[in-house]
Parts: C-alpha cells; sequence; structure tokens
C-alpha cells in the first residue's frame, strides 16, 4: 500500500517539474524544427496555403498562422479561466472577511498580489522572448526592422493636402 504523504509530496513535486521538462523539451523540438523552415508547433510549413497571414512568434519561436490563431484562442480561454478563478478566491475571501471576522481580509489582499506576480510575470517573460528572437531575426536579414516599429496613426505628421492648408 502506498504511503498518502509519499503521493502527495510525488505530486506536488513531479508535477510541477514535469511540466517544466515538458516544455523544456517542447521549445527545443521547436527551435530545431525553426531550423529547418517549419512551423515549432505542428511542424508543417510556416507559411500556411490559403492563409494570408505569415509567420507569428510564440515565446521566441516561429509558428505558422493556424496555430497562431488556435494560440490565441486557447489563451483567451485560459485568462478568462484564471481571472474567474482570482474573481472568486477574493469573493471568497472577502466574504470569509466579513462573516468571520479577524485576519480574513489578508487572503484577497495575497490571492490578488499572487495573480498579479504570477501572470504579469508570465506575460513580461513572453514579451522578452518575442523582443529577443524578433531582434535576432533582424540582425540575420529574415524579417526588417521597419516593420517591427511600424508607427501609430497619431505618430505619422500629415501632409499639407490632408490638412487643407
Amino acid at each position: 500500500m502506498l504511503d498518502p504523504v509519499t503521493v502527495v509530496a510525488s505530486m506536488l513535486l513531479g508535477v510541477p517539474f514535469g511540466l517544466v521538462g515538458l516544455h523544456g523539451i517542447s521549445r527545443w523540438i521547436g527551435k530545431r524544427r525553426n531550423g529547418q523552415e517549419l512551423c515549432g508547433h505542428c511542424g508543417g510549413p510556416l507559411y500556411a496555403s490559403g492563409s494570408r497571414d505569415g509567420p507569428a512568434l510564440l515565446e521566441g519561436i516561429h509558428i505558422c498562422s493556424p496555430c497562431a490563431a488556435s494560440n490565441t484562442n486557447r489563451l483567451r480561454r485560459a485568462l478568462r479561466i484564471v481571472a474567474g478563478l482570482a474573481l472568486v478566491s477574493i469573493g471568497s475571501g472577502i466574504a470569509m472577511a466579513v462573516v468571520m471576522g479577524g485576519i480574513w481580509w489578508a487572503a484577497p489582499l495575497f490571492a490578488g498580489m499572487e495573480s498579479a506576480v504570477l501572470y504579469g510575470g508570465t506575460l513580461a517573460w513572453m514579451k522578452r522572448a518575442n523582443r529577443k528572437r524578433a531582434a535576432e531575426l533582424t540582425a540575420a536579414g529574415e524579417i526588417w526592422a521597419p516593420l517591427l516599429c511600424t508607427p501609430t496613426v497619431a505618430s505619422v505628421a500629415r501632409t499639407a493636402a490632408e490638412t487643407g492648408t
């Protein structure tokens, strides 16, 4: 018979380390596929047939536009679930603080801080990986720098014909 403490400890330690290892292996495979000019996610061509969009960057890995669209939808669903869980945890902490009094006000505070640090850090890491890879691709001449830093509409100076003077 298995000891319950051993099972819980192996799950608490094994699952996170296993997920980190799986993520590292998938990034290694994606970079290897990118070296062969293939999608880092599905292994297909970077320029998918029938798609008007070119490849995209996901955590510094080139992926085809169908994979980018499915990852965008998956990320939106995941963020909605995370936001719902954060609202439930913060709401339950507030309810416990009102009903029970005492130090329960700290629970929603720590839940909000944890969510902000965890998911803000994840988004910052993903953005940094994309910027680093885009700079590498620009230096290699694979993408052009003007496409990376196109000015917004508000920052473009208007011509005399547009202003009517």
